[in-house]
């Protein structure tokens, strides 16, 4: 369960991190300062730990899908349980595997807008040359 709430919150912090580096008009100190948190060795950690935790979830949840429920059992609380597990299972899973995809989204966007600032600021100096002649 523990799991299931560390995933939910970087799933949130992402989604704060991909409004901010997306929202129109923010400072690029700003941006570069975000793009610079993105490329530290944390970083790195917690996209190995969403790998293991997606791994994990499909396991899991195919452990679920395998899962047979004895035909005679006439007890309408086994099947209920047996189906909230696999709901479970499944919502953990698709939980990680959005996180985990979010994640890649997050970095491949820092990219983008990282090399976005460093053509704005060639062609301000370019400008300032072609202004100066």
């Amino acid at each position: 369960m523990l799991e299931f709430y560390a995933v939910l919150a970087v799933l949130i912090v992402e989604l704060v991190l991909l409004l901010l580096l997306l929202v129109p008009f923010v400072p690029d100190v700003v941006v570069e300062t975000l793009i610079a948190l993105l490329q530290t060795r944390g970083i790195k950690i917690t996209f190995g730990i969403l790998t293991l935790f997606t791994g994990d979830q499909t396991f899991k949840m195919y452990k679920e899908e395998n899962r047979v429920v004895p035909l005679g059992t006439t007890n309408p609380v086994d099947a209920t349980r047996f189906r909230e597990q696999r709901f479970r299972a499944e919502r953990n899973f698709y939980l990680c595997a959005f996180t985990y995809a979010m994640f890649i989204i997050i970095v491949r966007t820092a990219y983008m807008l990282k090399q976005n600032i460093k053509t704005r600021q060639e062609l301000a100096e370019l400008r300032a040359r072609t202004k100066a002649q």
